[in-house]
């Protein structure tokens, strides 16, 4: 009995070590705290990654070799929206551990100014706190040989956001005005997946980009398309959230946004496909929908087959 519960105990030591996260493991979570921090503007977590006397040297706008706190490097992303990808790709180069030090290599590219960075840090595990950096600098390099890897290919994958209010009512985005009925047609928001961000934040940074705040946003249906005319399969996910708190933003680049009743958005939603998706999600709100469509181009119509009809992939009435 006691050579068993000796050998238990063993187990039970080795299962604890195991599951405890390693250094270099610890060293990441601290570095791409710093890093999806600084890509979505997410102040908090960018503190997060650092000690509090931490200090970084760095080259202002106006090209002066400076060092700053943290709370003086967040600065410089305070007119970001919170959760929305602002265009930066970071990426952990190397770790070199000592003991309770360590050094640390990433780079940085923001595709759209053509630009590159690699960023040296400095970490300690500090009592307590764990591994944070206490020292940062950075430099430009030859941005030269990122052109492909910054191509986000079309993977024709969509996700679809509906806003409900209090009142019942779900926003949606203006098309172009029907030539059949000469009235406006309206969209759920929508947003393709080409960038780093997990559901939540997308869906998140999505609705900020409309000025609005969102509950956490639900899966109610995945579909997929097949297309005529392309081999590409395109997979169609559509969320609900409940309206928080904010106010829209005026109408931008033709763009307007409204709180419409249910039953006045959903018929001037005008691809079939679009608007039998939406109508089944808000109708039953139970279950996740699945479903198949084949799309077909017609002159800027797109023709709509149901090849599987909905049916419930998981919920309360299966």
């Amino acid at each position: 009995m006691k050579k068993t519960l000796f050998a238990l105990t063993i187990l039970l030591s080795f299962a604890v070590m195991q599951s405890q996260p390693t250094n270099e493991e610890q060293i990441r979570v601290a570095l791409n705290d710093y890093i999806d921090g600084s890509s979505y503007n997410k102040v908090d977590q960018i503190l997060k990654a650092f000690a509090d006397n931490a200090t970084l040297y760095l080259t202002n706008r106006e090209g002066e070799f400076k060092n700053f706190t943290p709370q003086e490097y967040t600065g410089f992303f305070k007119n970001g929206v919170p959760g929305k990808f602002n265009g930066r790709v970071g990426k952990i180069l190397s770790i070199e551990i000592d003991k309770d030090i360590a050094t640390a290599r990433a780079e940085i590219v923001i595709a759209e100014r053509e630009s590159k960075y690699i960023d040296l840090f400095l970490l300690k595990h500090i009592d307590g706190k764990g591994w944070k950096i206490i020292s940062k600098t950075a430099t430009q390099v030859d941005y030269g040989g990122y052109v492909e890897r910054d191509k986000k290919l079309d993977n024709f994958t969509l996700q679809r956001l509906l806003v409900l209010n209090d009142a019942g009512d779900v926003l949606m985005e203006q098309g172009d005005v029907s030539t059949e009925q000469a009235e406006p047609t309206w969209y759920p928001l929508s947003l393709y997946s080409t960038t780093r961000q997990s559901i939540t934040e997308a869906m998140d940074s999505l609705a900020l980009s409309h000025g609005i705040k969102i509950s956490k946003p639900e899966l109610r249906a995945y579909t997929t398309y097949k297309f005529s005319y392309h081999n590409q399969v395109s997979f169609r996910s559509y969320y609900v959230a409940k309206y928080v708190a904010g106010s829209l933003n005026p109408p931008k680049d033709g763009i307007t946004l409204k709180w419409l009743p249910v039953e006045e958005a959903v018929p001037h939603i005008p691809v079939e496909a679009i608007r039998l998706i939406t109508k089944q999600v808000l109708e039953f709100p139970e279950n996740v929908w699945g479903g198949s469509f084949l799309i077909s181009e017609n002159g800027e119509q797109h023709d709509t087959l149901v090849l599987e009809d909905f049916y419930p992939l998981f919920g309360t009435k299966l």
